[in-house]
């Protein structure tokens, strides 16, 4: 059960004693409601650390419109200012196949929870069910679902080589919603395999695929079905993965449902069954929860978020997953020097403009303004300026956002190293995805960004995600 310290009760114990004794001594989740405040993730009164540091060069950029990226804009409903800059850094080809990487779905993938099963135990329970899912190649307890099979998706993105002309593109309508009947019957209520992808469908019938329905879909022309056909089987697939996530198992926690890309920090930090681990945007608390797999539920874990709300879910992931060498802070994590913590290994998923996620969430397509996306730049280096000071001599941060834009990886870790010599990027075993940018948008930055990772949809196969694993010298 999760212990909670009033802040009054709080303030009274770090008088008394440090944090780092109370972590030492923890044997199960506790929560610190060190922050009492719903703000927002950036207060209008807040004062950035980077009004000190000369990082002029390093604003965000935006260029005149061109005719083809107003074209693209309106065809695929993004703001032009995003189209132009993936032409600046892809070229207009590669922006093509990135913006129909974006209109299909992300895999979905899980992450058995070893704490609490054992993983061919839950394939079989899920299998019963009517889940198939592969092993990826690269973390050995992510497991794919097998779209392909059951969906007649295919199971990677293929990039397109020819030339493709205006007259490919067409402004379609957006997939109207299909309202899922809910209301059974007593009889079928009996029928009815709880947790299994057919307990949403009444039919309990699979699309039929057919390969002679409308003219291609234009959009997605590595798909080889109709509009009607893709529009049937995301609405198929959204029901899957709802049910995926009501299953018995998913909720006593012997898996969780965690993008591919998502995995990789914590995979890549690799902290050890001593260390102290501090996880500054933790909510709600998928990598956390990784950490602690990996761990093995040893060491400690300090998981701070500024949210309220957030801290909820954190919690309750931690309970479901079975985490027990995790102390919950409710903070600023900008604030975290205070406590002077000297974890051994860091981990910063900073909060970002998200536009590596419109597969997941296409509003981003007009939710961020440059100005924005600015204001995220200037936390996001505060944190990691946070994380360096704080991490002991010898650690490690981890940084990674699901962002594409230069402006919020590159940028913000090339001011790192410009302005704390002590810092350098390291290598990580990653042979999957490509190295960071060392030159982009006429800025040169360092060569050791070829040790970062960048990940697209039209590559990858992934959400757009960025890492960096910095190392602090003794």
């Amino acid at each position: 059960m999760v212990e909670k310290i009033n802040k009054k009760r709080s303030k009274n114990i770090k008088k008394k004693i440090s944090l780092k004794k109370i972590v030492t001594k923890a044997n199960k989740p506790l929560i610190f409601d060190d922050y009492d405040s719903n703000l927002d993730l950036i207060d209008e009164n807040y004062k950035f650390k980077t009004q000190n540091l000369p990082i002029q060069q390093f604003y965000f950029r935006t260029f005149p419109i061109s005719e083809k990226a107003q074209e693209l804009a309106n065809i695929f409903d993004y703001q032009p200012y995003m189209i132009e800059r993936y032409i600046q850094m892809f070229g207009e080809q590669e922006t093509v196949d990135l913006l129909k990487s974006f209109e299909t779905p992300n895999p979905i993938f899980i992450r058995v929870n070893t704490l609490k099963t054992n993983t061919n135990y839950l394939l079989n329970k899920l299998k019963e069910k009517g889940y198939d899912f592969e092993n990826s190649e690269y973390i050995p307890y992510a497991y794919r679902l097998l779209d392909s099979e059951n969906y007649g998706i295919k199971s990677e993105i293929e990039k397109q080589n020819s030339n493709l002309k205006t007259s490919d593109y067409k402004n379609e309508e957006s997939p109207k919603k299909i309202k899922l009947d809910f209301s059974r019957s007593e009889e079928e209520l009996r029928e009815i395999s709880w947790g299994s992808p057919e307990s949403f469908d009444k039919t309990k019938n699979r699309p039929n695929i057919s390969n002679s329905e409308e003219e291609s879909y234009k959009i997605l022309p590595f798909l080889n079905k109709s509009k009607s056909q893709i529009t049937h089987l995301m609405n198929y697939r959204k029901k899957k993965v709802a049910t995926l996530g009501s299953t018995h198992e998913y909720l006593i926690g012997k898996y969780y449902i965690q993008g591919f890309e998502s995995m990789l920090p914590p995979l890549y930090l690799n902290p050890s069954e001593s260390d102290l681990v501090i996880d500054m945007c933790a909510a709600p608390g998928s990598k956390t929860t990784q950490l602690a797999q990996i761990m093995s539920n040893k060491g400690k874990i300090i998981a701070v978020d500024i949210s309220k709300s957030r801290i909820n879910s954190l919690i309750y992931n931690l309970r479901r997953c079975k985490v027990y060498n995790t102390i919950v802070l409710q903070k600023d994590a900008t604030e975290l020097l205070s406590m002077n913590l000297q974890p051994d290994k860091v981990l910063l998923d900073a909060p970002c403009s998200g536009e590596g996620i419109i597969r997941n969430d296409p509003s981003r397509k007009k939710s961020k303004s440059p100005e924005d996306i600015k204001k995220l730049i200037n936390l996001q280096i505060d944190l990691l300026i946070t994380a360096v000071k704080m991490v002991k001599p010898g650690g490690f941060v981890m940084y990674s956002t699901c962002s594409i834009a230069p402006e919020e990886n590159e940028f913000v870790v090339q001011t790192i190293l410009d302005n704390y010599k002590k810092v350098k990027i390291v290598p990580i075993e990653d042979n999957f995805g490509m190295p960071g940018f060392i030159n982009v948008f006429g800025v040169k930055l360092s060569e050791d960004f070829l040790n970062a990772r960048r990940y697209f949809p039209h590559i990858h196969d992934t959400n757009g995600f960025f890492l960096c694993l910095l190392q602090k010298n003794k």
